[in-house]
């Protein structure tokens, strides 16, 4: 899975860095992970996350 943070829900740019984890367990279409994209990103204003997974194995690509 990857994270990324985003200052609009569409068409805006990227805030902070993006995060990736490669074993996130998810049990019937849930899971939960810790997130830290650093102190700066989340300074009062709106934040937009985009999560992609891919399937453990194949290959490089992402789904949003």
């Amino acid at each position: 899975m990857t994270f990324k943070t985003f200052d609009s829900a569409a068409g805006g740019s990227q805030v902070g860095p993006t995060l990736s984890s490669l074993a996130v367990p998810i049990s019937q279409g849930q899971f939960t992970i810790d997130l830290d994209f650093g102190a700066g990103v989340f300074a009062g204003d709106q934040r937009w996350l985009e999560i992609a997974v891919r399937r453990a194995g194949s290959g490089t690509g992402y789904t949003t």
